[in-house]
């Protein structure tokens, strides 16, 4: 009966349910629209994308901010004030270029009509911009119940709706519920006193000017490292057919839906990660970080290895999606790189190096969108594997960041170093085996990199079942 006590255990399993509704929603999505409509409904989400990415860093430098001041709730009350009205001064921004966009019809996106949906997307950006800073409070007070709900409210609103509407129809209606739930998660977070009490004297430019200044390096690190993949959706949206962006779509939702199992965990420690980096002790850094990597990167590759098994069983079950299955071996493959820099890339936040962090992001991304360039218009590579250009720009990422973290434990990183911490043969192995497979379409043997990641990192899986009890006897080491 302990479990139903542990908070840890509570927001897990929600989440989890909610994940796997979640799955289950994108398949039954794709069945009623079909690769045309979620093409298009794709493309729908993908300038919502730009809308809540252009967040200009506030809600990362608030996460830090209020860590930062754990102590005094009069000042964690007064930067959260400030950075609604920061995004006060956006949202007018985006209802001002939506009436204008709105009046000259100048609503369509790569051939895509996006005139009936615009408002929509445009309010529900309001929302989120919004409803970010209030789960960042949420979150750093540990409210893991109210996540719990907050994450599962779009899940059960669409996956009540999706059964009554096909095609278009569906697409408006998906839409509209999508702005809906953003409302009720922005209802729910001021019953639960997230937005505090304020007076006109607590609206402060200088607070402004320290979450904008240190949120601007923490925006070009965050920003540009999402908006890696916006701009592969981007270029596919634009070069390919909507069927063909429809599978990307969908081979996209399915891949990136197992690492949301991990990041449910990294959501509710990231604090204290935050916390625990912020020392000025290296050695106890050093203990810390390669714990938090073991457990998380042993966690994503294992899950993947797992998912590539998988995804042949399921386009078995959907046969109309069976264009797609190389493009969601890719997909998890490239999200599956992105999880060797985990841990460095806070550890730089941590410590203030938000400079050097947006500096690496902005490097990762100008390089996807070279490569991705070539791939597209010079070599002309079929749609599965445009995804190649950010696989590459996330290895550097993990590169750098990796090498940049090194410094500040070490004092020096050679690179001999930073290429053996960033992707140990143990890792290295499986994952060269696995892409392999999934470029030469072997998916009769795409079992073998689950079982030689196994062999090769037994203790790895062994430790990761001891930190699991470690939780769920303690839930309340992940307090700040």
């Amino acid at each position: 009966m302990s479990f139903v006590k542990n908070k840890i255990f509570i927001y897990l399993v929600t989440r989890y349910i909610t994940y796997g509704l979640q799955f289950a929603l994108s398949l039954i999505i794709a069945i009623r629209l079909g690769p045309y409509y979620l093409g298009v409904y794709g493309v729908v989400l993908l300038v919502l994308s730009y809308f809540t990415q252009v967040n200009f860093g506030i809600p990362h430098s608030l996460n830090v901010l209020l860590v930062q001041n754990k102590k005094s709730k009069k000042i964690q009350d007064r930067y959260t004030l400030n950075s609604l009205v920061i995004f006060t001064y956006l949202n007018i921004a985006v209802v001002a270029g939506t009436m204008f966009f709105a009046f000259f019809e100048k609503d369509k996106w790569a051939g895509y009509d996006l005139g009936k949906y615009f408002l929509l997307i445009a309010f529900t950006a309001v929302l989120t911009y919004y409803n970010s800073i209030l789960t960042t409070v949420i979150r750093f007070r540990n409210q893991v119940n109210e996540l719990s709900l907050i994450g599962t409210i779009p899940v059960i609103a669409n996956f009540a709706t999706v059964w009554f509407f096909k095609g278009e129809n569906l697409v408006m209606s998906l839409t509209v519920v999508n702005m809906l739930s953003c409302l009720v998660i922005t209802c729910i977070c001021y019953c639960k006193g997230v937005i505090p009490q304020f007076s006109i004297s607590d609206i402060s430019i200088k607070l402004q000017k320290v979450l904008i200044n240190k949120g601007l390096y923490l925006f070009f690190y965050n920003s540009s490292f999402y908006f890696i993949l916006i701009a592969v959706r981007t270029i596919i949206s634009g070069n390919y057919s909507v069927e063909e962006f429809g599978y990307f779509t969908f081979s996209y939702t399915i891949a990136n839906a197992v690492m949301l199992m991990l990041d449910s965990v990294n959501t509710i420690i990231f604090p204290k990660t935050i916390d625990m980096l912020s020392n000025t002790d290296n050695t106890e850094k050093t203990v810390v970080l390669d714990k938090l990597r073991v457990g998380y990167i042993t966690t994503s590759h294992m899950l993947i290895y797992c998912a590539l098994t998988v995804f042949p069983l399921l386009v078995l079950i959907f046969p109309k999606y069976e264009p797609a299955l190389t493009s969601m071996n890719m997909i998890a493959l490239t999200i599956l790189m992105n999880t060797n820099s985990y841990g460095y890339n806070t550890l730089l936040i941590a410590q203030n190096k938000e400079k050097i962090s947006s500096r690496i992001s902005v490097i990762a991304l100008l390089t996807t969108i070279a490569i991705a360039l070539f791939l597209v218009f010079i070599i002309h590579v079929e749609y599965s594997f445009v995804i190649i250009s950010t696989l590459i720009s996330y290895m550097i990422f993990s590169l750098l960041a990796t090498y940049e973290g090194n410094k500040i434990l070490k004092g020096q990183c050679d690179f001999l170093y930073t290429l053996k911490t960033f992707f140990p043969l143990k890792l290295f192995i499986p994952y060269s085996l696995a892409l392999v497979i999934s470029i030469m379409r072997l998916e009769c043997i795409i079992f073998l990199p689950l079982l030689i990641f196994i062999m090769l990192n037994f203790k790895d899986l062994y430790f990761l079942k001891r930190i699991f009890s470690k939780i769920v006897n303690n839930p309340n080491i992940i307090d700040l």
